[in-house]
C-alpha cells in the first residue's frame, strides 16, 4: 500500500484525509501532529508521544514522513555549512546554510538557508556548475520542506520560537534547479513553510533565471520575494550566459517583473533583486553598466549603478572553498567543474 506523506498535504487536506483513514482521530489530534512536526521538528511518528499507541500505529499504516538521509556535511572556513541529502535511490541534493557574519552580535547560528528545488538543472547557464548536472527530476513539496526541517534540526532551531527570532531567518530558493519549472511543488512547499513554520513571505526569496510567464504567479500564489538572475544587460550577451533568454528575452522578462511589482502595490517596500555574477572580461565593462567602453572592477561597476540611484550591493561569495557558493551546487562528485566555453 502506498503511504501518503504527511508533509505533502496542507492543513485542510490533513483535516479531510486523516479522519477518512482513521475515523477516531479528531481535529485536535491533527493539530497535535502539526505541532510535533513543525513546532518540535520530530521526524518520526513514533515520537508523537501525546497520541495514543493505537493512533500512532494507524498513522504508520497509512502515512509516512520520509526524512532525508545525511550523506555528507562540509563546513567552510567562513562558517557556511553544506549538506548532501538523499531522498531515496539516486535522489541526492545539496542544501546550504550561510551564517550571518555581519550581525552586530556576530551570531553564527543565525543566517540564510539555500534550498534546492530540482535534482540537477536543465538551463545550461554557461558559468554555472549546477547546470553541468543533467536534470533528473523535480523535488516533491515534502522534499523541499524537509530541507528546511532538516536544517532547523541540525542547527538547534527546535522547538520553534514563538517570536520571529529564528536560527534560519531567511530562506532562498537558489539551490539546484529552476524553481519556476517546478512551480506546483515549490508553491505548495512555500505556503506550508509560511503557514506551519510561521515565516513571513518576505523572508522567503524565489530566484529565477527568467521564466517570464510564471513570475506574476510568485505574487498571486506565494507572495514571497523575487530575485532574477540577470547577469547581462542586453539580449546578445544574455543569450550566451543565460540561454533561457532566447525564449524569454529581456523585454518580455522586464514586463513580467513589472507585473509582479504592480501586483504588490499594496506594499511600497516590495522590490526585485537582480543577481549579476561578475565575469572578468565578459560582462564587467562600462558598456554593460553604462554602455561605455573600458573594463572596470566590481566596486567601480557598482558605483556607476549607484550614481544612477540604483540600489546596489556587492555580495562577497560565501562557502566557495566547499563548493557551496551560488551556482556551485551539484549532487554528483565529478571532476569537471565548469563546462567548456
Amino acid at each position: 500500500m502506498n503511504k501518503l506523506n504527511l508533509l505533502a498535504m496542507t492543513k485542510p487536506e490533513l483535516y479531510k484525509v486523516i479522519p477518512e483513514k482513521i475515523p477516531s482521530m479528531k481535529k485536535f489530534n491533527i493539530n497535535q501532529i502539526q505541532t510535533h512536526i513543525f513546532k518540535h521538528g520530530r521526524p518520526d511518528i513514533e515520537r508523537f508521544v501525546n497520541l495514543s499507541m493505537e493512533h500512532r500505529n494507524c498513522l504508520n499504516q497509512h502515512f509516512e514522513m520520509s526524512t532525508p538521509i545525511l550523506k555528507d556535511e562540509q563546513i567552510s572556513k567562513d562558517g557556511t555549512k553544506k549538506w548532501l541529502l538523499n531522498f531515496g535511490g539516486d535522489a541526492d541534493i545539496e542544501t546550504v546554510f550561510i551564517p550571518d557574519s555581519h550581525s552586530k552580535k556576530v551570531d553564527f547560528f543565525k543566517g540564510t538557508l539555500c534550498v534546492s528545488s530540482q535534482i540537477g538543472c536543465s538551463l545550461n547557464c554557461s558559468f554555472c556548475r549546477t547546470g553541468t548536472q543533467k536534470l533528473m527530476r523535480n523535488l516533491q513539496s515534502h522534499e523541499i520542506i524537509n530541507q528546511v526541517l532538516f536544517a532547523l534540526r541540525q542547527l538547534g532551531g527546535f522547538p520553534l520560537p514563538v517570536s520571529n527570532a529564528k536560527i534560519v531567518d531567511n530562506i532562498v530558493l537558489m539551490g539546484q534547479g529552476e524553481p519556476l519549472y517546478n512551480f506546483a511543488n515549490v508553491s505548495k512547499a512555500c505556503r506550508s513553510i509560511i503557514e506551519n513554520l510561521n515565516y513571513s513571505p518576505y523572508r522567503i526569496t524565489l530566484s529565477t533565471s527568467g521564466v517570464a510567464p510564471l513570475i506574476p504567479k510568485v505574487t498571486t500564489e506565494i507572495g514571497c520575494s523575487l530575485a532574477v538572475s540577470l547577469h547581462a544587460p542586453n539580449d546578445s550577451l544574455r543569450d550566451v550566459l543565460v540561454p533561457i533568454n532566447k525564449t524569454y528575452p529581456l523585454k518580455i522578462l522586464m514586463t513580467s517583473i513589472q507585473q509582479y511589482l504592480r501586483l504588490h502595490q499594496y506594499n511600497k517596500n516590495r522590490r526585485v533583486t537582480f543577481e549579476y555574477v561578475m565575469l572578468d572580461g565578459v560582462n564587467d565593462s562600462d558598456v554593460h553598466a553604462k554602455e561605455l567602453i573600458q573594463l572596470v572592477g566590481i566596486e567601480e561597476f557598482a558605483a556607476i549603478l549607484r550614481s544612477a540611484n540604483i540600489a546596489t550591493t556587492v555580495r562577497v561569495s560565501r562557502g566557495s572553498d566547499i563548493s557551496a557558493a551560488c551556482g556551485q551546487l551539484k549532487s554528483k562528485n565529478e571532476s569537471k567543474y565548469l563546462r567548456n566555453k
